[in-house]
């Protein structure tokens, strides 16, 4: 029988208790001991359930229970999601997505919904297997390579989706693979479902492999060959295996000396002022865990996406050869003569495999779906024509090259190309206001604390503090703790260099509610159509691109709608539409939108933009990328007008066609 209200209310208030004071445990178990009720009074428990799940996704009795709260609260979405986020926090990402999706199912509009799902999506599948798929060069090599060896019992290391181990069943082998992710196990297994390839849900080093084995099949490099483990794991091979084959043979990789702007732009930070703040220096790498702060040897570039190409100062060199045969590398000190004078920012590489004595494949021809290690110098460096520059490499766990590295703050490559933004900053700081106190509120490094401590004005940092003592050190009063509260201004980077809103937009909305002032005052967003095959190439499989091999359908249920960092200069793209009108940011609620259709064509993607201060992020003078929202491809002709839904909330986009 329900609960009577008083009763129920009784039942909250005791759960909201343990809450407060922190009895996560009994919290629990008095919001799922509860006698059943009716939806209408059940709604206060949900939503206590959900504060619960968020504010303690790490408590183990919060885990434990995930499939109990899932069977008594699952009719409430948002509980849904809730558990969605304890799974994801705790890097259980195949129950996140599950959990996620069935929060979308419920509630379509749930913009925190949707981000959960792209969040848990790409925790657990990395994009770059969408690319490596649709790579017809890459497979072609493949297959070629194992139907010449075909018919002897072969193992697939690192199966991935499998198409390796269907090439070889193809090629009339019996096949053993191996794959420990969990995620793309789940995918070969759709994949290999009706043949008869055996799928192992271990690493190769952790099992007896075969006796008999005699071909070896795997791609278990990244860019620059060994991050991957591959050492270890073909060691472990040979160790066991004797006179067993590898495809491929031999990998290598080759660098040369490079000048790029661009690339020096998301690497190092200038000396700079803008109205006399200085910007402290910074080095930059690519992604930082929480409280990770080490310098990573190199980072993946696509250089195709690059608006200009990187200009080479020195001929290629061979800084490492790993044979597959023999799981022995060769790495040396690469001497490089200077052969076009120029501004060297870092050593550019591509990487070579070897099938056999004919077929190779090489990361650096059109095409590739292999990005390209960038190994950055320890600073820029003025090179003339004829000078010898020697750089060590050595091979670890993974390839390094011994520069000398120094002690300034790291930052991600996108916070580094913001700071280097003295367009953006230069417009910004004469519309800035100023007050006695102000709060910065970031996730990532910016100007601010600069520009304000050296306009007098004393500074709050929420997140960062250590860059906004750096910045306050540099140019005048310091940050201050615990003074928010006579703040009237916050100031933050509402958007991210990625084209995202950043999480700090829903600080400011808070601090706005308060009466308090932000900066930017405004931030509007706008959308449009375009038509894109290589954003659906970046995003779905094609069966025609994998020589016939069925792998889309296992695959493309981890597509993600939403893509980030999309450089709208590069990607070739056609426009379909005007904006859209505008919206603002700090709106939480649907829109309906219209966009007019001024070329006839297949809408494949919405592109979205932000306009504050006299700034549009689609411009290309500015540092920032665009975020695209994948649709269902729907044919538009000119003149006609679509209707676009549109939700902002939690920091999160969402956009469908109306």
């Amino acid at each position: 029988m329900p609960l009577p209200d008083q009763e129920l209310v009784e039942y909250i208030k005791k759960a909201w208790q343990c809450h407060k004071q922190g009895k996560v445990k009994t919290c629990m178990l008095i919001l799922l001991q509860m006698p059943k009720y009716d939806d209408r009074s059940a709604e206060a428990a949900a939503d206590l359930m959900v504060d619960v799940l968020r504010k303690h996704a790490e408590h183990a009795e919060v885990v434990k229970a995930h499939e109990e709260v899932a069977e008594w609260y699952g009719r409430f979405p948002g509980v849904l999601e809730g558990i969605g986020a304890v799974m994801l926090h705790n890097e259980n990402y195949r129950e996140a997505l599950t959990y996620y999706k069935g929060g979308v199912r419920e509630n379509p509009w749930s913009a925190a919904g949707w981000a959960g799902v792209d969040a848990a999506t790409a925790a657990s599948f990395n994009r770059y297997h969408f690319r490596m798929l649709n790579d017809k060069e890459r497979n072609a090599s493949y297959k070629k390579a194992i139907y010449e060896m075909g018919g002897h019992l072969t193992i697939d290391i690192g199966a991935g989706t499998g198409l390796l181990s269907m090439y070889a069943a193809e090629a009339g082998c019996k096949v053993t693979a191996y794959e420990a992710d969990p995620v793309m196990a789940d995918i070969a297994r759709l994949t290999l479902a009706d043949t008869a390839v055996t799928l192992i849900e271990e690493h190769s080093t952790a099992v007896v492999l075969p006796a008999d084995t005699k071909l070896v099949v795997t791609e278990i490099f990244d860019c620059a060959i060994y991050g991957e483990g591959v050492v270890e794991t073909m060691k472990s091979v040979h160790s066991t295996l004797d006179g067993v084959r590898v495809i491929p043979q031999r990998a290598e990789l080759y660098g040369w000396l490079i000048e790029s702007a661009e690339l020096c732009n998301q690497i190092f930070t200038a000396p700079r002022t803008i109205k006399g703040a200085v910007i402290p220096s910074v080095l930059g790498r690519c992604e930082m865990d929480e409280g990770d702060a080490e310098w990573e040897p190199y980072h993946a570039v696509n250089v195709n996406r690059l608006r200009v190409v990187p200009r080479a100062l020195s001929q290629p060199l061979l800084l490492s050869s790993f044979c597959m045969q023999t799981a022995n590398h060769e790495t040396n000190t690469a001497h490089f003569n200077v052969q076009s004078p120029g501004e060297a920012c870092a050593v550019l590489t591509s990487m070579t495999l070897h099938f056999n004595d004919a077929e190779r494949y090489c990361s650096a021809m059109p095409g590739s779906c292999w990005d390209q290690a960038v190994f950055p110098l320890s600073s820029p460096s003025q090179l003339s024509l004829g000078q010898q520059v020697s750089v060590p490499f050595t091979v670890n766990e993974t390839i390094e090259a011994d520069v000398q590295r120094d002690s300034r703050i790291i930052a991600t490559y996108d916070e580094v190309r913001r700071l280097n933004d003295s367009e953006l900053w230069s417009t910004l700081v004469e519309v800035l206001p100023l007050a006695e106190c102000a709060v910065v509120v970031s996730s990532g490094l910016c100007w601010y604390p600069a520009l304000l401590s050296k306009a007098g004005v004393d500074v709050v940092m929420y997140g960062n503090e250590a860059w906004g003592t750096a910045c306050c050190e540099a140019n005048g009063p310091g940050v201050l703790q615990g003074a928010d509260l006579r703040c009237r201004l916050m100031c933050g980077c509402v958007i991210q260099p990625n084209g995202l809103l950043d999480r700090s937009l829903e600080v400011m909305k808070q601090f706005r509610a308060t009466g308090g002032m932000s900066f930017p005052r405004e931030v509007h967003m706008q959308c449009f159509l375009v038509e894109s095959e290589d954003l659906l190439q970046s995003n779905k499989v094609s069966d025609t691109n994998t020589q016939g091999v069925g792998v889309a359908e296992a695959i493309n249920s981890y597509s993600s709608r939403m893509v980030p960092n999309v450089d709208m200069q590069t990607l070739p793209h056609k426009v379909l539409s005007l904006p859209s009108q505008k919206i603002s940011v700090f709106d939480t609620e649907v829109h309906t939108v219209e966009v007019q259709v001024t070329r006839s064509g297949t809408c494949h993607a919405v592109p979205f933009f932000f306009t504050f201060c006299g700034v549009s992020t689609l411009e290309p003078k500015y540092h920032f990328r665009t975020a695209v929202e994948l649709v269902d491809p729907i044919s538009v002709e000119k003149g006609c007008v679509l209707k676009l839904a549109v939700l902002i909330d939690q920091s999160t986009v969402k956009i469908t066609v109306a």
